[in-house]
């Protein structure tokens, strides 16, 4: 026999606890209690009640919840619906926008094929225009926020950095550019990161001009001059000659794993980080024997070292 306490499956329970908890203020517990007598039993004034304690105490997402439960049909109905001033004010206020404009859309249709609904379509048109003030006031704050966070993202660690990119893919152009301009020239954002940057902008494809320093290297570009990592010429020159050469399994997974780390600690740099696709290939694999140009070799194995320092840096974090 269990010993565990059976709670009370009783509508009239639960409906005079939550009047005798409203008189004495508990609100909260009160809709707590009313939530519990109406999944036993639906009841209309029951259900407004609970709704409009709901929508007092801001849980537009309990009502919304609610609703959905309690009256599943106006949410696929294609008529104008007596709750219909309800379910939109829900849906707005729980930010529940396209599910919103949803809804008008399907009560459009009929409004648009019967005069007699013709009185509806002020409050279609208010609830439009309350979706847009509402969705236009979000955007802004969002630009205004991801604006101040980048600000302080430079002194934030590399996985928040790129975890910011997130928010700087939703930004609108004007915003995202002025951001990325900020942080492709700011000394102490991880070289990663700004790859990360560049490779945003160029997927949007964007035109304006944007100046890059990374290391020793500072330029200026135009966004539509610039290529993917995989399309750089490095990259392809790279790729080709270990198609052509004699090369182990090891050897293969190990060029093409320092291949991508090194051309995005260095892109859009690459060629000048790395003169020689041959003395690369020769240091990465720790060879003696280049006929290389010995600048060659000294500038590359600096910058294989300033790659190593680099990603250091992020196991420490």
């Amino acid at each position: 026999m269990s010993n565990s306490i059976e709670f009370p499956k009783n509508f009239q329970f639960y409906l005079q606890a939550a009047m005798e908890l409203f008189h004495l203020g508990e609100i909260d517990k009160t809709i707590e209690h009313l939530l519990k007598a109406l999944s036993i039993e639906m009841d209309d004034e029951i259900f407004n009640f609970c709704m409009s304690l709901l929508q007092e105490q801001n849980r537009h997402t309990e009502a919304s919840d609610l609703l959905k439960r309690y009256k599943p049909y106006l949410f696929d109905s294609n008529r104008m619906e007596a709750d219909d001033l309800l379910l939109l004010n829900v849906l707005i206020e729980s930010d529940q926008l396209e599910e919103a404009r949803k809804q008008i859309f399907q009560r459009n249709i009929e409004i648009n094929q019967s005069d007699k609904n013709r009185h509806f379509y002020d409050m279609i048109e208010q609830n439009i225009l309350i979706i847009e003030a509402k969705e236009e006031s979000k955007r802004q704050q969002f630009i205004q926020d991801t604006s101040e966070e980048s600000i302080l993202i430079a002194q934030k660690s590399y996985y928040h950095q790129i975890d910011f990119i997130k928010k700087m893919k939703k930004l609108p152009e004007k915003n995202l550019l002025q951001i990325s301009k900020n942080l492709l020239i700011e000394t102490t954002i991880h070289p990663l990161f700004k790859t990360e940057i560049l490779q945003l902008l160029i997927e949007k494809e964007m035109t304006d001009e944007i100046t890059i320093q990374k290391s020793c290297y500072t330029k200026s570009f135009l966004v539509s001059n610039l290529h993917l990592m995989e399309e750089s010429l490095f990259y392809l020159k790279i790729m080709e000659q270990m198609r052509l050469g004699t090369y182990s399994v090891d050897d293969k997974e190990r060029l093409t794993t320092n291949l991508f780390l090194h051309m995005a600690y260095f892109y859009p740099f690459e060629q000048e980080a790395f003169p020689s696709t041959e003395v690369w290939i020769e240091l990465v694999l720790e060879g003696n024997h280049s006929q290389g140009d010995e600048m060659e070799k000294i500038i590359t194995n600096r910058s294989i070292q300033e790659v190593e320092g680099g990603l250091d840096i992020l196991t420490d974090l």
